[in-house]
Order: structure tokens, then C-alpha cells, then sequence
């Protein structure tokens, strides 16, 4: 729980089946993501200020080092969708992005996570991809951005 304007928030952490099966097949590739990507994970649900600061979509954080920002194409067509960057502890950008949504509708905010993403794909929000995402999305109940 993070105290923020004399309220307490209590944030709810959810993650899709698909993101068991992708960090299912990133261990069959390399165990040692797949680690990290899981150790990264375990972190977020334990730290109520990560996730205070992954709800609000923009984060970095350097031991371990990752960070989080806007999925931009995703946020264009009205869906609250971010990324988190991995890096290993040689300093090396991992080639994959774990994908999570944020629902804020309630007093607790929900930070879903979606997908463990090829950087290869590069945020083509129109690929296999892309579309299992707004699926899992869709099917979790996050709600769309409210057009500008």
C-alpha cells in the first residue's frame, strides 16, 4: 500500500494466461531472462511504489535495471497499454518487453500484465501479437482511454 493524498491505495496485480505461457517459452530459450523477466515481476508485485509509479506508466529503476513507458501506438487507439525495457547486469537491452495494461477506474488501480513481447515485433499493435494482447486485454476487463 502507498499513503498518497491521506488516502491508502491498494493496488491489485493480475496477469493473463498468455503471460505464463510466454515466460514458459522464454525459459525453453534462455533461462537466464527468463529469470530476470520473473525476479523483475516478483519485484512489481512486492513493492507497493513500483507499482504506484508502473500505474502512472513512466518508471526506471537501476538495480535491477528496467523501466517502463508508453506503448504509443497501443495508446492511440484508446488502449492503456505500456512496456517494460530490460536490461541484464552487463548493462545489455534484453530483445524482449513485458506488456502491461492499467486499469484506473477504481479506488484500487489494477496493473495487469499481458505478454512477454519479441523486440522484433516492435510494437505492431496490428500483429498476432498485438492482436492476443487487446484480446487478453479486452478479456480482463480493462476499460478503453477516453478519446481526447
Amino acid at each position: 500500500m502507498s499513503t498518497y493524498n491521506a488516502l491508502v491505495i491498494n493496488y491489485k496485480f493480475c496477469w493473463s494466461e498468455s503471460l505464463n505461457e510466454d515466460l514458459d517459452l522464454l525459459y525453453e530459450e534462455n533461462e537466464s531472462y527468463a529469470a530476470l523477466a520473473d525476479a523483475i515481476l516478483e519485484l512489481i508485485e512486492d513493492s507497493p511504489k513500483v507499482r504506484f509509479e508502473l500505474s502512472h506508466g513512466r518508471y526506471r529503476q537501476l538495480n535491477p535495471r528496467f523501466d517502463a513507458d508508453v506503448w504509443t501506438t497501443a495508446h492511440r487507439r484508446q488502449l492503456n497499454l505500456y512496456r517494460i525495457k530490460l536490461w541484464a547486469t552487463d548493462g545489455e537491452l534484453l530483445p524482449f518487453r513485458i506488456i502491461y495494461a492499467v486499469d484506473h477506474r477504481q479506488m484500487s488501480p489494477r496493473i495487469c500484465f499481458l505478454g512477454v513481447m519479441a523486440r522484433e515485433i516492435d510494437y505492431d499493435i496490428d500483429s498476432d501479437f498485438g492482436r492476443r494482447i487487446q484480446d487478453d486485454y479486452d478479456d480482463l476487463g480493462v476499460p478503453e482511454l477516453p478519446r481526447a
